[in-house]
């Protein structure tokens, strides 16, 4: 076997430490990824941006969470406009929340915040109902993918959004939905 010198050696340590890191991201989420595999079954999401129906609904193992129903475009929404986040860690509720973007330019930050402190391995459903684009920031876009959220909702006027994700995901790995129409899971 070669001696290795120098820059060699410093390079294939590096390597060698990626590497070690890498496994070690695997197993620390090994676990967490049979919840999250579990979770998603048991979770009954739906939403419909207000032109898709106006409504959210999320059930996890056949208890409603929320249930907002069809209501008619002249009824007032209250504090059923935005998104809706129930999140849980090793059976305890971490998030319950409804941050209404569009009547609060205050509830992306609050949104950012409350998904970036969650621990690894919680796991997160979210429903939009009504309109959720107008207060979005780009912050919350960069801390929905630290669920494995890839949508972002800037510039997405009154669409239907949902996602099942877990915090420690990469962008991308998380159930999500979206678009112009009524969007449901399973």
């Amino acid at each position: 076997m070669p001696r290795l010198e120098g820059l060699e050696r410093i390079g294939l340590a590096k390597r060698i430490g990626e590497i070690d890191l890498k496994i070690g991201r695997l197993k620390a989420i090994e676990r967490p990824l049979w919840r999250f595999e579990r979770f998603q079954l048991a979770a009954e999401v739906a939403s419909a941006g207000f032109s898709a129906g106006n409504r959210m609904k999320i059930s996890i193992r056949g208890e409603n969470i929320i249930d907002v129903g069809v209501r008619s475009k002249t009824e007032s929404n209250g504090p059923y406009r935005g998104l809706y986040v129930v999140a849980t860690h090793e059976g305890k509720t971490r998030l319950d929340k409804m941050y209404d973007l569009f009547g609060s330019r205050k509830a992306a930050g609050r949104l950012t915040k409350d998904l970036e402190s969650l621990p690894f391995g919680t796991l997160v459903v979210i429903a939009a109902e009504d309109e959720t684009s107008i207060n979005f920031t780009k912050s919350a876009a960069e801390a929905m993918k630290t669920i494995g959220v890839l949508t972002d909702l800037r510039g997405k006027f009154r669409w239907s959004f949902l996602c099942i994700g877990m915090r420690g995901l990469q962008s991308g790995e998380a159930v999500e939905k979206a678009g112009p129409k009524a969007v449901e899971f399973p």
